[in-house]
This record gives structure tokens, C-alpha cells and sequence, in this order.
């Protein structure tokens, strides 16, 4: 027997969270709200990518192997509402933060690390990982991490 699973992935959200300290203890739990879809457009575009995937399995050559739904996983919507709902309801992530530590320029009132991951105001902290990217790349985080984990080790062995 086969499983086909179809998540559809919202890669480029206009909504931003937030992450925020709990107190000044290095080991106490942070504050995150993801604010899905705090941009009503974030949920419009996961919307389509839902309505273009049950597209795709409709096709015929899916229809002709198999297109037997899970009797567990019964997921019916009528309408656009019905469906906005059923994703507000399924809404998750895909635990793949970044961009909470933004790199950038000096002149970029936004950016916290420089382009050697140098944490400006902070005297030998360095941040390399996924929370320096500026925006989140469109893909599974681990390639992006380990290049620009790689790109700036080589910039420290030169220190």
C-alpha cells in the first residue's frame, strides 16, 4: 500500500513573528508568538496552495493509482471560508526559524549582526546560524545554515 501526503508550505510570509525574553536567565524559555497569518494575504496564499494541491491529486494519472482519502483524515471544505478555516485549525510550523538575528549593513536599523556574524554592541559574541539570514530562504534550512556556517568559520580561522 501506498501513502501519498501533500502539505502545502507557506515559504514567503508577509506576517512576522515575535521572540522576546522571559527574563534575564540565559536557560529560561522564550516568549514566541508565530503570528500566523497576522498579513491576511499569508492566509489567501496557503489557501490557493491547499485548492492547487487537491488540483493535483485530481489528475488523472493519481485518480488511476489510487485516490482513496483516509477515513481518519476526512478533510471536506464546501467553500473558501470553510477552507480558511480548516487551515486555521491545521496551521503549524515546520520548526525551521530564522531570521531573528537579522545580518546586515550598519546603516540597517534592523540588522543585529554584522557580515562576520559579530553582534554589534557586544564585544566577541558572534551569532552563525539560520537567525542571521535577513529574510527566511525559501527551502529546508539546513543547506543555507551549513554555507553560511561554513563561510564564516573560514572568515574566524583567518582571525
Amino acid at each position: 500500500a501506498w501513502l501519498l501526503r501533500v502539505a502545502p508550505s507557506l515559504q514567503f510570509s508577509r506576517s512576522t513573528g515575535r521572540v522576546c525574553l522571559t527574563s534575564a536567565d540565559p536557560a529560561a524559555p522564550l516568549d514566541i508568538d508565530h503570528r500566523y497569518f497576522y498579513d491576511p494575504l499569508d492566509l489567501e496564499a496557503l489557501a490557493d496552495g491547499v485548492e492547487l494541491a487537491e488540483e493535483f491529486l485530481r489528475t488523472p494519472p493519481l485518480t488511476r493509482t489510487y485516490r482513496e482519502p483516509l477515513a481518519s483524515h476526512p478533510y471536506r471544505w464546501r467553500d473558501r471560508d470553510e477552507l480558511r478555516q480548516f487551515i486555521r485549525r491545521r496551521v503549524g510550523t515546520s520548526y525551521h526559524p530564522s531570521s531573528t538575528c537579522r545580518m546586515g549593513p550598519e546603516s540597517d536599523p534592523l540588522a543585529v549582526v554584522d557580515s562576520a556574524g559579530r553582534v554589534r554592541g557586544v564585544d566577541n559574541l558572534r551569532v552563525i546560524d539560520a537567525s542571521i539570514f535577513p529574510y527566511s530562504p525559501r527551502c529546508n534550512l539546513h543547506f543555507p545554515t551549513i554555507a553560511v556556517a561554513e563561510k564564516l568559520a573560514d572568515g574566524l580561522r583567518r582571525v
